[in-house]
Protein backbone atom coordinates (compact mmCIF):
# COMPACT_ATOMS: atom_id res chain seq x y z
CA UNK A 1 0.00 0.00 0.00
CA UNK A 2 3.00 2.27 0.56
CA UNK A 3 4.21 1.78 -3.31
CA UNK A 4 0.32 2.68 -4.36
CA UNK A 5 0.38 5.90 -2.33
CA UNK A 6 3.69 7.21 -3.52
CA UNK A 7 2.32 6.34 -7.01
CA UNK A 8 -0.57 8.28 -6.53
CA UNK A 9 0.84 11.54 -4.58
CA UNK A 10 2.02 13.14 -7.92
CA UNK A 11 -2.14 13.62 -8.45
CA UNK A 12 -2.54 15.21 -5.20
CA UNK A 13 0.61 17.36 -5.80
CA UNK A 14 0.72 18.13 -9.40
CA UNK A 15 3.27 19.69 -11.32
CA UNK A 16 3.71 23.44 -10.54
CA UNK A 17 2.80 25.40 -13.98
CA UNK A 18 6.00 26.66 -14.80
CA UNK A 19 6.80 23.05 -15.64
CA UNK A 20 4.43 23.74 -18.68
CA UNK A 21 6.33 26.50 -20.15
CA UNK A 22 8.54 26.71 -22.77
CA UNK A 23 12.11 28.22 -22.43
CA UNK A 24 14.94 27.35 -19.20
CA UNK A 25 12.01 28.41 -16.78
CA UNK A 26 10.06 25.25 -18.10
CA UNK A 27 12.78 22.85 -18.66
CA UNK A 28 14.35 23.60 -14.81
CA UNK A 29 10.85 23.20 -13.21
CA UNK A 30 10.48 19.93 -14.95
CA UNK A 31 13.80 18.54 -14.19
CA UNK A 32 13.27 19.28 -10.71
CA UNK A 33 9.62 17.04 -10.73
CA UNK A 34 10.89 14.98 -12.33
CA UNK A 35 13.77 14.58 -9.66
CA UNK A 36 10.95 14.50 -6.74
CA UNK A 37 9.19 12.09 -8.41
CA UNK A 38 12.24 9.65 -9.00
CA UNK A 39 13.34 10.04 -5.23
CA UNK A 40 9.57 9.43 -3.75
CA UNK A 41 9.53 6.17 -6.19
CA UNK A 42 12.94 4.69 -5.83
CA UNK A 43 11.21 1.75 -3.70
CA UNK A 44 8.94 0.84 -6.23
CA UNK A 45 11.64 1.60 -9.14
CA UNK A 46 14.87 0.37 -8.04
CA UNK A 47 14.25 -3.17 -6.61
CA UNK A 48 17.62 -5.25 -7.46
CA UNK A 49 17.19 -7.01 -4.34
CA UNK A 50 13.90 -8.24 -4.99
CA UNK A 51 15.47 -9.35 -9.03
CA UNK A 52 18.49 -10.74 -7.88
CA UNK A 53 18.34 -11.70 -4.41
CA UNK A 54 15.36 -13.73 -4.24
CA UNK A 55 16.19 -16.93 -2.11
CA UNK A 56 15.04 -20.61 -1.45
CA UNK A 57 14.65 -20.42 2.92
CA UNK A 58 13.70 -23.90 4.14
CA UNK A 59 13.42 -25.67 0.71
CA UNK A 60 13.81 -29.15 1.00
CA UNK A 61 16.25 -28.86 -2.07
CA UNK A 62 18.77 -27.09 -0.36
CA UNK A 63 21.28 -28.33 1.96
CA UNK A 64 21.64 -24.85 4.64
CA UNK A 65 25.40 -24.48 5.52
CA UNK A 66 24.20 -22.86 8.64
CA UNK A 67 25.46 -19.25 7.88
CA UNK A 68 23.21 -16.71 9.56
CA UNK A 69 20.55 -15.23 6.49
CA UNK A 70 21.43 -12.02 4.86
CA UNK A 71 19.34 -9.07 5.63
CA UNK A 72 16.30 -8.96 2.80
CA UNK A 73 16.57 -5.71 1.18
CA UNK A 74 15.00 -4.19 -1.55
CA UNK A 75 16.79 -1.81 -3.41
CA UNK A 76 20.85 -3.39 -2.80
CA UNK A 77 22.29 -6.74 -3.86
CA UNK A 78 24.94 -8.04 -2.03
CA UNK A 79 25.99 -11.16 -3.45
CA UNK A 80 26.44 -14.09 -1.47
CA UNK A 81 27.12 -18.41 -2.12
CA UNK A 82 24.84 -18.88 1.07
CA UNK A 83 22.82 -22.17 0.34
CA UNK A 84 19.60 -21.26 -1.45
CA UNK A 85 21.08 -18.20 -2.76
CA UNK A 86 21.79 -17.46 -6.60
CA UNK A 87 25.44 -18.26 -7.55
CA UNK A 88 27.44 -14.95 -7.18
CA UNK A 89 28.84 -13.40 -10.94
CA UNK A 90 32.60 -13.43 -11.30
CA UNK A 91 34.82 -13.02 -14.38
CA UNK A 92 36.39 -16.28 -15.64
CA UNK A 93 40.19 -15.82 -17.10
CA UNK A 94 38.64 -17.20 -20.68
CA UNK A 95 36.01 -14.12 -20.35
CA UNK A 96 32.93 -15.90 -19.24
CA UNK A 97 31.31 -15.14 -16.32
CA UNK A 98 30.73 -17.95 -13.46
CA UNK A 99 26.63 -17.45 -14.54
CA UNK A 100 27.53 -19.31 -18.22
CA UNK A 101 28.50 -22.43 -16.10
CA UNK A 102 25.03 -22.94 -15.05
CA UNK A 103 21.96 -23.77 -16.80
CA UNK A 104 22.18 -26.95 -18.28
CA UNK A 105 22.40 -29.59 -14.81
CA UNK A 106 23.80 -29.65 -11.47
CA UNK A 107 27.18 -27.50 -11.59
CA UNK A 108 30.01 -28.46 -9.21
CA UNK A 109 32.64 -25.83 -8.61
CA UNK A 110 35.75 -26.89 -7.13
CA UNK A 111 37.67 -23.36 -5.76
CA UNK A 112 41.37 -22.99 -4.69
CA UNK A 113 44.52 -23.82 -5.80
CA UNK A 114 44.42 -27.54 -4.24
CA UNK A 115 40.63 -28.01 -4.69
CA UNK A 116 39.44 -31.13 -2.48
CA UNK A 117 38.91 -34.12 -3.95
CA UNK A 118 35.11 -34.64 -5.52
CA UNK A 119 35.01 -37.88 -6.99
CA UNK A 120 32.76 -40.15 -4.49
CA UNK A 121 30.35 -36.86 -5.17
CA UNK A 122 30.61 -37.34 -8.88
CA UNK A 123 29.98 -41.16 -8.45
CA UNK A 124 26.86 -40.12 -6.62
CA UNK A 125 25.46 -38.23 -9.14
CA UNK A 126 26.31 -40.59 -11.86
CA UNK A 127 24.46 -43.52 -9.79
CA UNK A 128 21.41 -41.42 -9.59
CA UNK A 129 21.33 -40.36 -12.99
CA UNK A 130 21.94 -36.64 -11.68
CA UNK A 131 23.32 -34.84 -14.70
CA UNK A 132 26.86 -33.01 -13.02
CA UNK A 133 29.53 -31.46 -14.25
CA UNK A 134 32.12 -30.56 -12.34
CA UNK A 135 34.58 -27.14 -13.05
CA UNK A 136 37.89 -25.95 -11.06
CA UNK A 137 39.01 -22.42 -10.87
CA UNK A 138 41.16 -21.44 -9.12
CA UNK A 139 41.25 -17.68 -9.23
CA UNK A 140 41.85 -16.88 -5.05
CA UNK A 141 39.31 -14.32 -5.29
CA UNK A 142 36.41 -16.35 -7.09
CA UNK A 143 37.10 -18.15 -4.38
CA UNK A 144 36.81 -15.90 -1.72
CA UNK A 145 33.58 -15.04 -2.88
CA UNK A 146 32.07 -18.57 -3.15
CA UNK A 147 33.73 -18.86 0.69
CA UNK A 148 33.66 -22.70 0.30
CA UNK A 149 35.92 -24.71 -2.01
CA UNK A 150 32.66 -27.03 -2.97
CA UNK A 151 30.21 -25.88 -4.21
CA UNK A 152 27.07 -27.44 -6.09
CA UNK A 153 24.85 -24.85 -8.08
CA UNK A 154 21.22 -26.37 -9.14
CA UNK A 155 20.38 -25.82 -13.12
CA UNK A 156 18.44 -22.59 -11.99
CA UNK A 157 21.55 -21.00 -10.72
CA UNK A 158 20.72 -21.15 -7.05
CA UNK A 159 23.66 -22.73 -4.63
CA UNK A 160 22.05 -26.23 -3.07
CA UNK A 161 25.19 -26.83 -1.16
CA UNK A 162 28.38 -25.92 -0.43
CA UNK A 163 31.05 -26.84 2.41
CA UNK A 164 35.21 -27.05 2.39
CA UNK A 165 35.75 -30.72 3.07
CA UNK A 166 33.43 -33.59 0.62
CA UNK A 167 30.30 -34.37 2.17
CA UNK A 168 29.97 -37.30 4.13
CA UNK A 169 27.02 -39.32 2.52
CA UNK A 170 27.46 -37.54 -1.10
CA UNK A 171 24.56 -40.24 -1.82
CA UNK A 172 22.12 -38.58 1.06
CA UNK A 173 23.33 -35.06 -0.44
CA UNK A 174 22.75 -35.88 -4.22
CA UNK A 175 19.48 -37.39 -3.06
CA UNK A 176 18.06 -34.25 -1.10
CA UNK A 177 19.20 -31.57 -3.46
CA UNK A 178 17.39 -33.80 -6.09
CA UNK A 179 14.39 -34.55 -4.57
CA UNK A 180 14.41 -38.13 -3.79
CA UNK A 181 15.49 -38.35 -0.28
CA UNK A 182 12.79 -39.37 1.95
Amino acid sequence: SGNLKRMLQPRAAKPPPEAFAHGAAGDAARAEFGRAYTEMMKREWFYIGIHLGYRYEGSPLIIPDGTPAPPDEVMEYTPTARPGHRAPHAWLADGRSTLDLFGRGFMLLRLGANPPDAAALIAAARAANLPLQMVDIADPAIAELYENRLVLIRPDGHVAWRADPPPPDPSHLIATISGAAS
